[in-house]
Formats: C-alpha cells, sequence, structure tokens
C-alpha cells in the first residue's frame, strides 16, 4: 500500500451567462481552487470543502455579473483544515 505524505486536490467550475434575451452578448466564468489535504482526512471530505466554495464563489460572480458588476475576486489565501 502506498503512503501519501502530501495530497493536492483540484476543483474547477466554468459557466457561460447569456447577457440578456435580445442580445448575442455572453459572459464567461471560471473558478478553480486547489488545497492540500493533510493525511488522515478524506479525500471525499477535500473535495466536498472545495466544491462547495468553487460553487459560492461562481455563484457570486455570476450574480454580479448580472448586476453590471466587476466578478473578480479579492484574493485571498486560506487553509481547508487547520494545522496543528
Amino acid at each position: 500500500m502506498i503512503e501519501l505524505t502530501n495530497r493536492r486536490l483540484k476543483w474547477s467550475l466554468g459557466r457561460t451567462i447569456s447577457m440578456g434575451p435580445k442580445t448575442f452578448e455572453f459572459t464567461r466564468l471560471d473558478v478553480s481552487e486547489e488545497a492540500d489535504v493533510p493525511d488522515g482526512v478524506p479525500v471525499v471530505e477535500g473535495y466536498a470543502v472545495l466544491a462547495k466554495d468553487v460553487v459560492q464563489q461562481i455563484t457570486l460572480a455570476e450574480t454580479a455579473v448580472r448586476q453590471g458588476k466587476d466578478p473578480l475576486p479579492v484574493p485571498f489565501e486560506e487553509y481547508l483544515y487547520e494545522e496543528e
């Protein structure tokens, strides 16, 4: 059995938004996130956390686009799990 000392997960999601029923204008949104998951934490749990965050980010970006605002998020760094 292989023992892993470091696991990096990545989750990506994209969406194309029509800017209105009488226009051929579209906006493309792509969100991607990566994180290291410590040993002992199930990979499925790590993916669930990443997926939830990515869906939340793309939802906020879509809302901003539909309101005519800038969809670019403020860069930030966070950890899925606190280091001991």
